[in-house]
Parts: structure tokens; sequence; C-alpha cells
């Protein structure tokens, strides 16, 4: 009878245990925080190497993924300790799972204007064209969040090469 007790007892905790809630494995602030987010939003930071006169910077962008294959952004790009340029940028990429592991070709154009440091060309507009690949390095779903590692190579029409290492943040 004791035995019949405990299995009863028992019972509504193992069918509880059960349910498919999707409920997150892991939490944290953070995490909690970025669901609220809206989504779509990629945060990038990205270091850049300027392959036609060897100097190092970087930059920040902020985009908007309107489809999967469709992202725009702004971005701002600093070089050299002075060379700062605003950019808005078009991506269109082709996202692809490779043994369980999202890789993102991608291909870039945008319209910029160096406020800073480029000399005669401050102020003038500047094309940007593009090719990279972004790798997924993390991706929860049900938390919303996404980080990718993502390297690119860039021409900047009359100012030259770029080469770009960052990490974009996907809410």
């Amino acid at each position: 009878m004791r035995t019949l007790a405990i299995i009863l007892a028992c019972l509504p905790l193992a069918v509880a245990g059960q349910t498919n809630t999707n409920q997150p494995a892991v939490t944290s602030p953070a995490i909690d925080w970025a669901s609220t987010l809206p989504t779509n939003l990629w945060a990038v930071a990205y270091g850049t190497y300027s392959t036609s006169d060897r100097h190092w910077g970087g930059g920040l962008a902020l985009a908007y993924e309107v489809t999967p294959v469709v992202a725009t952004g702004l971005r701002i790009d600093y070089l050299n300790g002075g060379f700062y340029m605003p950019s808005l940028n078009l991506q269109l990429q082709i996202p692809v799972t490779v043994y369980g592991v999202t890789v993102v070709p991608f291909g870039i154009a945008g319209a910029a204007m160096p406020i800073a440091g480029a000399g005669p060309q401050n102020g003038s507009a500047i094309a940007i064209m593009g090719v990279g690949l972004a790798v997924r390095v993390y991706d929860k779903p049900n938390h919303r969040v996404s980080v990718d590692g993502i390297l690119d190579w860039e021409r900047w029409n009359g100012i030259g090469n770029q080469v770009r290492v960052g990490i974009g943040i996907g809410f």
C-alpha cells in the first residue's frame, strides 16, 4: 500500500516534467533583456585593415534584416587615427547550413561620405562594394539572439581596399 501511495504521489511530477513548453534551458538578465528587443536587428563591431595604405581602424554598424536574404544598414568607419566615414549599405546574403553550422556568404554595396581625414575627398560621395562570409557561432531561437563571426573584403571607390573582421549580434 505504501508503494502505491508513493507512485501515485510522484505521478503528477513525472507528467509535469514531460511538458513541451519550449522554456529556455539557460537564462540570464542579458538574455532576458535581449529577448525584449525588436527582432531582425544586428549590431556589428569590427576591425579594419586598409590594404591600400596599410592603416588600421575599425567601425560600428547597425543593420536591419528585411528578409533572410536582404539586409540594410548604417555604419561608421574609422581609420588611421582621424579618418571618419558614415555609410548606408545594402547586403544580399544566402544563409546556408553546412554540417549543422550556418554560414552566410554575402555581397555588400553602399554609399558613403568621408567627413574627416580624407583630404580633398571629404564631403564627396564614395561607392562601397564587397563580398564576405559570416559564420553563426551561437544561435538560440527561443532567446532570439544570434552571434556571427564576420570576414569581408571591400573596395571603397577612390580610397582603396579594406579587409574587415568582426562580430555581429542579432536580436
